[in-house]
C-alpha cells in the first residue's frame, strides 16, 4: 500500500511515523507500505495531479486541501473509516475517542482498482 503524506513541521513525527508505526503496521498485517513524503505547501499540486492522472498512492492526507474538489476521483470509505472508529474507541482503556484527523474517509479510485 502506498501512501503519500506531507511533510511535517516536526521532523520526529515524521521519523516516528516511518521507524516505528509503519514497520510495526507491516509486522502486524504483513502489508508492504510505501511512505511517500511531499514537501511542505506541495501537497495540492501532488494530490490534483494523482486525482486527474488516476495514478499515485493508495491514500493520502488531504484534510487540508479540499477533498470535494476530487470527488468523483476518490471512493467513498467512510464506512470502513466508522467501522474501525467504533472498534477502536470500544478498545480503549479510557474514555476518549480516537482522532478524527483522519482525511476526507475516500481513497483514489487508482487504489480501489489496485485492490
Amino acid at each position: 500500500m502506498s501512501i503519500m503524506h506531507e511533510n511535517s513541521f516536526i521532523k520526529t513525527y515524521d521519523e516516528y511515523f516511518q521507524k516505528t508505526l509503519i514497520p510495526a503496521y507491516e509486522k502486524l498485517t504483513g502489508v508492504k507500505i510505501k511512505y511517500e513524503l511531499v514537501s511542505v505547501g506541495g501537497l495540492q499540486t501532488r494530490v490534483t495531479t494523482v486525482a486527474e492522472t488516476g495514478s499515485g498512492p493508495d491514500m493520502t492526507l488531504n484534510f487540508f486541501n479540499w477533498p470535494f474538489l476530487y470527488d468523483e476521483k476518490y471512493v467513498d470509505v467512510g464506512d470502513v473509516a466508522e467501522e474501525v472508529g467504533k472498534k477502536a474507541a470500544a478498545g480503549m482503556t479510557r474514555q476518549r475517542r480516537p482522532s478524527s484527523s483522519t482525511a476526507s474517509g475516500r481513497l483514489s479510485r487508482s487504489a480501489m482498482s489496485a485492490s
